[in-house]
């Protein structure tokens, strides 16, 4: 808010608010959600590790992944994506929303390193259940993130795309985006 000349409780509470029901609940809520019902319904056993544990299973019942846990594994993913895309992001708006190749480039490169690495903690959340064979799937979406990442740079040579002003425009309107920077 601060960045883009909001200075009313009103903005900061609205803008709150939005992250909390949109980016943590909806999202968190639909991420957590689709990782929970694919560790349940096809990540159960059948590896090194589990096959380790044939005693301990045999002797309890079947173990399956709580929603709880799907949503604690989120939360520690999304800490760090926070801290990349919000945090370090707002640190270096000045240089990510100028014009050109590279603050573009800078931009795409932050937002594919955070969702890459919130894949990778997602991953090890469930990597540690030892009933759990195939987490490496929780890591799969790098492989598109850098695709994605790679049409980025494509497109920030060409048409200067930004993930840093798009961000932005979905969280203020473009004017005042334009005006904190002088644009």
């Amino acid at each position: 808010c601060i960045g883009f000349g909001r200075s009313s409780i009103i903005s900061y509470v609205s803008l709150a608010l939005y992250v909390f029901a949109v980016d943590f609940a909806l999202i968190g809520g639909v991420c957590a959600t689709a990782c929970w019902w694919l560790a349940n319904t096809y990540l159960q056993g059948g590896d090194d590790r589990s096959r380790r544990q044939v005693h301990q299973m045999q002797t309890d019942p079947p173990s399956r992944v709580e929603w709880l846990y799907a949503m604690d594994v989120h939360c520690n993913g999304l800490f760090v994506l926070i801290l990349i895309l919000h945090v370090l992001q707002y640190a270096l708006l000045p240089i990510l929303l100028q014009d050109g190749f590279w603050p573009a480039a800078a931009s795409n490169t932050l937002y594919a390193a955070g969702l890459s690495t919130y894949c990778y903690i997602i991953f090890l959340g469930y990597n540690e259940l030892p009933f759990l064979s195939l987490t490496e799937v929780f890591f799969y979406p790098v492989g598109l993130i850098l695709a994605a990442w790679v049409a980025s740079i494509i497109l920030a040579a060409t048409n200067g795309f930004s993930c840093t002003w798009l961000a932005a425009s979905i969280y203020f309107e473009n004017d005042e985006v334009a005006m904190a920077f002088g644009y």
